[in-house]
């Protein structure tokens, strides 16, 4: 039996719960060159180096937080006693020298500690969903998606323009500058990984609606990011009728109140600790404490990843 095509023939009966799947020339080269870098990139950490390109002073004090930790045991854990108070001294110390608002100060040497403690666990990030893609393309057949009333959860962050990502730092950190926020966003924009990863998101929205059209036995094509004219966007029929596509879009999800673990780690003491509370938005300008117990909580996700797959490789 042939499988239904989800790239643009007529979508038939879905008997067998798969259909086929095939990129053009021009889809295929653009998925190919940016799915590795998409695999790794960071977002956070590409916002920290972003942040210290356009304000050096500020790398000065983390990085000397961040060797210090890493070199000195005893340091890190006197540092730990103490953590929210010796974190929001130096968070003042680079607004001082940057002229930064202390918010957007405490976020980034906050995140530069956490760094310090986490460093060295391999953490597999998207990789494992490259490799689903791959085989997808490689076997030419999609799985139908399953009727659901929540849409997938993304993998790849959806991640806005310039002008967009400009007006949300404003909004996240109280007292930054447009001016500041745009050399902040400017040196983040230059991040090797940034465009693949906005291409993958793009890849992975398109492979969603692809399996959604397999599931619902629709006909049309889905067009998948290209770096010129898709070659697929415009198609004559028989009788020189112009054939619709279906080209689907990323937005940002807007938050919706859920119930969430909060989790405070402490790795030098060996405590961890998880209550169940609904979650909120941290205000960075007047809440250090949330911000800093928030931030700590993903140690334990990079943990649990790195031990997941030094499982995975065992087998």
């Amino acid at each position: 039996m042939v499988a239904p095509s989800a790239e643009g023939a007529t979508v038939g009966e879905n008997v067998s719960g798969v259909c086929s799947i095939r990129l053009n020339a021009e889809e295929t080269k653009l998925y190919e060159q940016s799915k590795d870098k998409a695999a790794s990139f960071d977002v956070d950490k590409a916002w920290r180096i972003a942040l210290e390109q356009a304000f050096p002073a500020a790398k000065v004090h983390g990085e000397k937080l961040y060797n210090t930790v890493k070199s000195d045991p005893a340091y890190a854990q006197q540092f730990q006693v103490n953590r929210e108070a010796k974190l929001r001294e130096l968070a003042q110390q680079i607004a001082e020298d940057t002229e930064l608002p202390e918010s957007a100060a405490l976020d980034y040497i906050t995140r530069k500690w956490s760094d310090a403690l986490v460093s060295g666990f391999e953490n597999p990030g998207r990789l494992p969903v490259v490799l689903e893609y791959d085989k997808y393309f490689e076997k030419g057949e999609i799985p139908a998606s399953k009727h659901s009333f929540l849409a997938p959860k993304p993998v790849f962050p959806t991640i806005g323009d310039r002008d967009a990502l400009i007006q949300q730092k404003v909004d996240q950190f109280n007292g930054l500058s447009s001016e500041q926020a745009t050399a902040w966003v400017d040196q983040f924009e230059k991040q090797e990984g940034l465009q693949d990863t906005r291409t993958m998101a793009d890849v992975e929205a398109a492979l969603n609606q692809a399996k959604d059209n397999c599931r619902d036995g629709k006909t049309g094509i889905v067009l998948f990011p290209t770096l010129n004219t898709n070659p697929d966007a415009v198609s004559q029929g028989a009788e020189g009728k112009a054939r619709s596509k279906e080209q689907p879009t990323t937005t940002a999800s807007t938050p919706k109140p859920s119930v969430s673990a909060d989790i405070q780690v402490n790795p030098l003491q060996g405590k961890t600790t998880a209550t169940k509370e609904p979650s909120q938005t941290i205000d960075t300008s007047d809440n250090s404490a949330a911000l800093i117990g928030g931030i700590v909580g993903t140690i334990v996700v990079a943990i649990l990843a790195a031990i997941g797959l030094s499982a995975a490789k065992m087998l």
